[in-house]
């Protein structure tokens, strides 16, 4: 009898796996190539790590600077080493990869959830995770998509074990590795770790030893955060003296998110905070308290205008991870408080009670999906725009440097022609002045051949008509400076 029902759950756990993979490769359907601009910047730079073999490289974009240490190393060192070790393409990581990635994150769900008995319900509802173009997610092969995969694993040490002398070592190698990897999502976890450690203090603050594990946590978490503090003081510095100015961050802010995750999602949500709450367990408490404080930083960053923008966008990811391990827990608590009552008075009470679980969690999925699929996701580039760039990275030598091209497209163009780009559109990238050159050069038919030598401009790529006598037309769309 165990071993059927072992059996039976491996089957449902590989089905939500599958529909994790499913959920996550949807943008990714029709289209083979990197879609966030994002995606594209990290591409180019773990690109660039690779090829130099070594911390320090050019700027794959403009060949301006060189890069000595990104505040992200660990995500570009951890992709550059996949694909070396792989041998898989650039395009090919970036289609399937972020797939896999969610696949693990529902896996550690269900690993952190399964102890406490609901861990189908945690792969499945952490499945729901949203993807789109303001917030980022799990389809897209971001750091914060590493992230999260990361954070189940972070909270079943906390959440179920007291970390002594000989788990602390691991756990603060585990903190500091997702602030190589990324920043916020290792502030995240390690604002988590102070919960836990601060709510296991309160509760055992009257037995024998009660400082030691509270203690630990607490130093892990400070030891961890001085890999970055002390590496990018000045930039952490900058940011901490604009918490204050979030009324001017220029990027929109997030509507609709909840909507996005689901109704139902969110309606069990805030049950399971009830029924967590109601337990009256320290650590059933700190998953609590968790969720709270991200909620804090979206709406003290939204109504009060205090935060840090970074923090703000990605804490949308680090909340709907926790929002769906605790509508787990209320799927649970629902199946086994409805067996329990209906079952005096219905022999097939246990049927009912899956039936109902069954039906929120397909009408979950169904808006899930739905959801996915209307999502806008734009493209950068099409298939006879990557065709051109290959073209370039193969038939242009290195005596070509820099190029001229469509802003908004300059992102992609760099990684894929191996050539450096003059301007972009992209919010990190863009220097207005220049997109503005660029859009003047090509209004003109890209008659200015004085402008393209003074700014060692010896590329250009165009759909549009260029008429100039000192450019030589070495393929459809190509052109080149005569020399």
């Amino acid at each position: 009898m165990i071993q059927k029902q072992k059996i039976i759950e491996l089957t449902i756990l590989v089905a939500i796996l599958a529909f994790a993979f499913y959920i996550a490769y949807i943008p990714h359907l029709d289209y083979p190539y990197p879609i966030h601009i994002d995606e594209w910047e990290h591409y180019g730079i773990s690109q660039a790590l690779l090829e130099k073999d070594g911390l320090g490289f050019v700027d794959p974009f403009f060949g301006e600077r060189i890069i000595e240490d990104h505040h992200e190393v660990g995500y570009h060192l951890f992709l550059s080493q996949f694909r070396l070790f792989t041998g898989l393409s650039w395009l090919d990581i970036f289609r399937f990869l972020p797939a896999f990635v969610f696949v693990f994150t529902a896996f550690t769900a269900y690993i952190f959830g399964r102890r406490s008995n609901f861990g189908l319900e945690a792969a499945f509802f952490v499945a729901l995770i949203p993807t789109t173009l303001r917030i980022l997610g799990p389809s897209f092969l971001v750091p914060v998509t590493l992230g999260i995969s990361l954070l189940p694993l972070l909270l079943f040490l906390l959440h179920y074990f007291d970390i002594g002398v000989v788990k602390v070592l691991p756990f603060l190698l585990f903190l500091s590795f997702l602030f190589l990897m990324h920043p916020p999502t290792g502030a995240a976890a390690s604002m988590i770790a102070v919960i836990y450690a601060v709510m296991l203090a309160l509760a055992k603050r009257k037995e024998v030893g009660w400082w030691r594990s509270p203690t630990l946590i607490l130093a892990a978490a400070l030891l961890s955060s001085l890999t970055i503090m002390l590496r990018y003081y000045p930039d952490v510095a900058q940011r901490m003296v604009t918490i204050g100015e979030a009324g001017s961050y220029n990027l929109p802010l997030v509507y609709g998110a909840f909507e996005k995750f689901g109704y139902v999602p969110l309606a069990l949500f805030l049950l399971g905070i009830f029924f967590l709450a109601m337990r009256w367990k320290a650590r059933d408490w700190s998953l609590v308290l968790s969720s709270v404080a991200f909620i804090g930083i979206l709406l003290l960053f939204t109504q009060a205008y205090i935060g840090v923008s970074i923090m703000y966008d990605r804490a949308w990811m680090y909340l709907f991870l926790l929002m769906g391990i605790i509508a787990a827990f209320a799927t649970r608590e629902i199946y086994q408080r409805v067996h329990k009552y209906i079952s005096r008075y219905i022999r097939k009470a246990p049927l009912l009670a899956v039936v109902l679980v069954l039906a929120l969690m397909a009408a979950s999925a169904f808006i899930g999906v739905k959801n996915r699929l209307e999502e806008p996701y734009y493209h950068i580039v099409s298939d006879s725009v990557y065709s051109d760039l290959v073209w370039i990275r193969e038939n242009l030598d290195d005596s070509y440097q820099r190029a001229v091209v469509d802003p908004a497209i300059a992102i992609a163009f760099a990684p894929l022609s191996g050539k450096f780009i003059y301007a972009s559109s992209t919010a990190t990238q863009i220097i207005l002045g220049k997109v503005l050159e660029v859009e003047e050069f090509f209004s003109e038919g890209g008659i200015d051949t004085e402008w393209l030598r003074e700014k060692q401009i010896d590329i250009i790529y165009s759909q549009k008509l260029i008429e100039n006598p000192d450019l030589e037309e070495v393929a459809e769309h190509i052109y080149i400076l005569k020399r």
